[in-house]
């Protein structure tokens, strides 16, 4: 599967919120009003697990010049820990981590 990036634009939001709904956050969208706000400041669906879209998205995310000189800090939901631990995060007493090498 070929995967696109392109920067969301402002008529994306509504098919964004949807895909949040199906996801089970509806909380988070289900005021459109909230959820672009939310869009504007900056979620996971089941059926599209697996296909490396979250992976390709950290990985492009993490690719900078002199990555070993970064400490990442991730906080993110327990239940996600095994994904973070296969992008080389660890366990910190407060997060998830890739602790600087140089």
């Amino acid at each position: 599967m070929e995967i696109t990036y392109r920067p969301v634009r402002v008529d994306d939001y509504e098919e964004i919120r949807q895909f949040v709904i199906d996801a089970g956050w509806s909380r988070r969208a289900e005021d459109p009003e909230r959820f672009r706000r939310m869009m504007e400041g900056a979620d996971r669906a089941a059926d599209r697990q697996g296909r490396g879209i979250g992976r390709a998205l950290v990985k492009r995310l993490m690719d900078v010049n002199a990555p070993r000189q970064i400490t990442w800090v991730l906080r993110s939901a327990r239940e996600s820990t095994g994904f973070w631990e296969k992008m080389g995060f660890r366990k910190s007493d407060v997060a998830m981590e890739i602790v600087r090498t140089e």
